[in-house]
């Protein structure tokens, strides 16, 4: 709206400086030229206020992925972590096992031995 006054008020000015009456022959095609120019700015600032709009949205749809990608990458180390843990608890209740396994059957053998 600030900018269509400032176009009025240039437009005004153009016509004095050049001596052309306001209600004169020029000023209809002047005018019509300078509403065609307040139309391109018009839309070339829609234009501009579109693309910013979609370059903000991108721009958190982008931090949003990034700070989910870090909540993955947390989550799964973590996860390997647990992973490790089980495969130390399993191998260590194998090893018992196994010891248990043999002394059962050192001592049967042994009490095989004594009959």
């Amino acid at each position: 709206q600030n900018q269509v006054h400032a176009m009025e008020a240039e437009f005004q000015r153009v016509q004095r400086t050049l001596g052309l009456d306001p209600a004169g022959p020029a000023a209809g095609p002047c005018r019509h030229a300078v509403g065609e120019i307040l139309r391109v700015v018009r839309e070339t600032e829609s234009r501009h206020a579109s693309a910013l709009n979609f370059l903000e949205r991108q721009s958190r749809q982008r931090l949003s992925l990034e700070t989910e990608i870090v909540q993955c990458e947390t989550r799964a180390a973590e996860l390997a972590q647990q992973q490790r843990k089980h495969d130390l608890a399993a191998s260590q209740s194998q090893e018992r096992t196994n010891r248990q396994t043999q002394q059962a059957r050192a001592a049967e053998v042994s009490v095989e031995a004594q009959a």
